[in-house]
């Protein structure tokens, strides 16, 4: 049976100690709770929480006899765990994997339980990574300002965790005995040159395939991504950030238009054009000409009978702004080439930004409108060569002979 034992161990000041043990814990929902919740649900949850993670930890550090466990900084949302024993190294990476998978399976239903008698709005979740290393210890005062390249690593590896999962390092796994071995699997890819195994009760399919989405792979670059089109006021702070031009892409620019001659207030996407062209930028309009056979085709393949119609209105509307702000930079341009993509471009000759979309046709079931297809904000050089292409397709729609100025 294993004793219940008291704190005995504090560290040496400008001392250098190895097999340390890091737990790094993180409520994945804290940004959803705290924004859709009063400050008095939000302070009692979390004060749950913390409560919840902190007496797991201690119970297990007693239960294994080791001889340090403490949280070196709270944030609200999670903490920083160092776990260390002078004799036996195993109580100390029994202490960390144990607390960690306990407070898995032991904590995360009733604090859910918690969030639902609050009556509280919000989905919670947790994330844990251990790992262990080396560190210099400075002096009590500067315990969170301490630096390590094994403190730096389990931060990283606490935010690629999938939700309601504990990750651990190689290094830790190799030195578990085999009943916790056997709790835990190997992720595929090397995360910052280590290897990756992970606990959940959750399906492995499903933790596999978020840790293979949310880390990055061989080149592999993060991206802006949402599953749905940007918000006009979100998409009006992308553009005013330009300097040289900015090419609106699209097939009727239905969105843009309406934007730029809608009488609600506040119009954030009229306004950024507006200050967009008094700054000497040019603007540029792409649209599908509405009689070419190509936007009939067009029309016909995505199964939209209306897209011809919302083409023409899309087209009288950049005409009226066109009238109301009379400048010459703002320029709509009627091609008649097959649309292959959608896209905003600013500044795409001196290594600006796309808010690229792709498009499928609606041959299912359920129609899917296009502010619902998945957009993402790209730098160009993170994207070369395709951002390459898209400035050569965008060149080549303006020199096409078919294709006509319309304003």
């Amino acid at each position: 049976m294993r004793s219940k034992k008291s704190q005995t161990f504090s560290f040496e000041t400008n001392r250098d100690y190895q097999g340390v043990y890091f737990l790094k814990i993180d409520a994945a929902g804290h940004s959803s709770i705290v924004a859709r919740n009063t400050t008095d649900i939000v302070e009692r949850f979390f004060d749950a929480f913390e409560s919840s993670v902190r007496a797991e930890v201690d119970e297990a550090r007693k239960l294994n006899g080791c001889m340090y466990s403490q949280f070196w900084g709270w944030a609200g949302d999670g903490g920083l765990c160092v776990i260390y024993d002078a004799q036996e190294e195993s109580r100390a990476l029994k202490t960390a994997i144990e607390s960690a998978c306990n407070i898995l399976t032991r904590k995360l239903a009733p604090l859910r339980e918690t969030l639902k008698k609050l009556n509280a709005n919000g989905d919670f979740k947790i994330r844990a990574a251990v790992h262990k290393g080396t560190m210099r210890y400075t002096d009590f005062d500067r315990q969170g300002s301490i630096h390590s390249k094994d403190l730096n690593f389990v931060a990283h590896l606490e935010v690629a965790t999938p939700y309601d999962t504990v990750t651990i390092s190689r290094d830790i796994f190799e030195q578990c005995p085999i009943e916790i071995q056997r709790r835990f699997y190997e992720l595929p890819f090397e995360f910052e040159s280590r290897k990756t195994f992970a606990f959940s009760e959750r399906p492995a399919r499903d933790v596999t395939m978020d840790w293979v989405t949310k880390i990055p792979i061989s080149d592999s670059k993060a991206i802006s991504f949402l599953s749905r089109r940007y918000s006009e006021s979100e998409k009006s702070q992308i553009i005013s950030g330009a300097n040289f031009e900015v090419v609106d892409l699209g097939t009727a620019l239905s969105t843009c238009s309406h934007y730029l001659v809608s009488g609600k207030r506040p119009s954030y996407y009229r306004n950024a054009v507006i200050s967009v062209l008094e700054r000497g930028i040019r603007y540029v309009c792409l649209v599908l000409n509405p009689d070419s056979d190509v936007a009939k085709q067009y029309a016909e393949q995505r199964n939209e009978a209306d897209l011809l119609t919302k083409t023409v209105g899309s087209i009288e509307n950049l005409s009226h702004f066109s009238a109301r702000v009379d400048n010459p930079l703002f320029e709509v341009w009627l091609y008649s080439a097959l649309p292959h993509f959608a896209a905003i471009a600013i500044d795409r000759k001196q290594n600006g930004l796309l808010i690229y979309a792709p498009y499928l046709p609606n041959l299912g079931p359920k129609d899917i409108a296009r502010a619902d297809t998945p957009h993402m904000l790209l730098r160009n050089s993170a994207i070369e060569p395709f951002s390459a292409q898209a400035d050569s397709y965008i060149d080549y729609l303006l020199a096409d002979k078919a294709t006509v100025r319309a304003i």
